[in-house]
């Protein structure tokens, strides 16, 4: 192979262990390739030289000062066409890919569940008994939640986007106080706007899906004016990077929750996406045009739906340990150290402050990663007037305690 290496795209690295052997797990977040490629730790070195600088005679040299490693030119060979094939590097043959995958989607009428026969079952039936075990799960034994006001519909949740298998029981705690809390029929059809959490990287603060969501018990048809709308204020600036919601989990696990307990409400949904916002010198994002330009079309959208509408924010809270880049495991000290920096965060969704959560988390520019912060902000922007309810707070250790994810429910409703 002659010339320089392409760049390797930005990926997940995920390391593992296997018969005393490490490994480094490669995932691509933004959902293109489906492929995960476990490749030996040795190799990483000559790795983060795929930059589009090097030829593979100048990696192996590098690799060899730096390290003293000497690795095959054959092996490296193959490990950049394995790259290749699997879409994982920054070139032509993955640009046309990548257009491919992009413009198939955009003619897609619908956003197919990703996650159904691995994060959930993809049997109707044994969905909703697993969602009905989650949703009938006790109380949590380590956290006081509180109560909400039986006398109020529920307008808003905050929930976490984690896989059902570590926080299925939070989701359920949150979810069946929605089913409770619902406004009546009578009130008229319930727009869901959902916003989750663009993984993948977004250059607009917010991406719409003009698609339907399907899920093993039956279908959400996204809001139809309410997307006409969103075009009309702002053109094709929110639909620009729809195909992020091709592999993005964030909303669909809210859909199959949705769907299974409104069976029989009639019921569409605003599948949006948060990508990344800016601050102002007032250090929160309050009263920059790209952002006060979205919260008055939701706004607007939310005035003219014809019934209740309920805003749903697909979130995580804090992504530390080893695998997120600090320097040690996670230890109980730790733990209760996040957990405090949480529950500052969290008073202020009980508040319903939005820009009271944004300072508190970017005090120390956000080095807990919280992921949920721009969705959260938005959607508490949305609630302005609105009171949180904390119903749970759990987090999440890896068995080998190399990561810890931590997560939160809540249900909101009118002060």
């Amino acid at each position: 192979m002659s010339g320089k290496v392409p760049s390797i795209r930005p990926l997940e690295t995920i390391p593992i262990e296997e018969n005393g052997q490490t490994y480094i797990l490669l995932r691509d977040p933004a959902g293109y390739s489906e492929q995960i490629l476990a490749l030996n730790v040795e190799l990483m070195p000559a790795i983060t030289l795929f930059d589009g600088d090097h030829t593979i005679n100048q990696i192996i040299e590098e690799v060899r000062e730096t390290t003293g490693e000497n690795i095959p030119e054959e092996q490296l060979v193959q490990v950049i066409e394995l790259l290749d094939e699997s879409h994982l590097l920054l070139n032509d043959s993955f640009n046309d890919y990548r257009n491919k995958v992009e413009a198939e989607f955009h003619r897609q009428s619908v956003r197919e569940p990703v996650l159904a026969g691995t994060g959930y079952p993809s049997d109707k039936t044994a969905l909703q008994e697993y969602l009905k075990e989650l949703s009938e799960a006790d109380p949590p034994e380590d956290f006081e939640p509180g109560t909400p006001d039986p006398e109020k519909a529920v307008n808003g949740l905050l929930v976490p986007h984690i896989d059902f298998q570590r926080g299925g029981e939070t989701y359920g705690r949150a979810y069946r106080h929605l089913q409770h809390l619902l406004p009546d029929s009578s009130a008229g059809p319930i727009l869901f706007g959902m916003i989750g959490v663009a993984h993948a990287g977004a250059a607009e603060p917010v991406v719409a899906a003009a698609k339907d969501f399907d899920t093993p018990t039956g279908r959400i048809e996204f809001d139809r004016p309410a997307v006409d709308l969103l075009r009309d204020r702002l053109s094709e600036k929110p639909f620009r990077e729809e195909w992020l919601h091709r592999s993005e989990h964030s909303l669909e696990l809210q859909a199959v929750w949705i769907r299974h307990l409104l069976g029989d409400r009639d019921i569409t949904c605003l599948p949006l996406l948060a990508g990344a916002i800016a601050e102002n010198q007032s250090g929160t994002p309050r009263g920059l045009e790209q952002v006060e330009e979205i919260i008055a079309v939701l706004r607007e959208i939310e005035g003219t739906h014809k019934g209740p509408v309920i805003w749903i924010a697909g979130v995580d809270l804090a992504h530390v340990g080893l695998r997120f880049g600090d320097e040690n495991r996670i230890e109980k000290e730790f733990c209760a150290k996040v957990e405090r920096r949480d529950m500052k965060a969290l008073a202020r969704v009980i508040e319903g402050d939005a820009d009271g959560w944004w300072r508190e988390i970017m005090k120390d520019g956000n080095s807990n990663r919280i992921c949920g912060l721009y969705a959260t902000y938005f959607v508490l922007r949305l609630l302005a007037g609105s009171k949180g309810i904390i119903l749970d707070y759990q987090q999440s250790i890896s068995p080998n305690r190399d990561q810890m994810v931590s997560y939160a429910a809540a249900v909101f409703q009118p002060e």
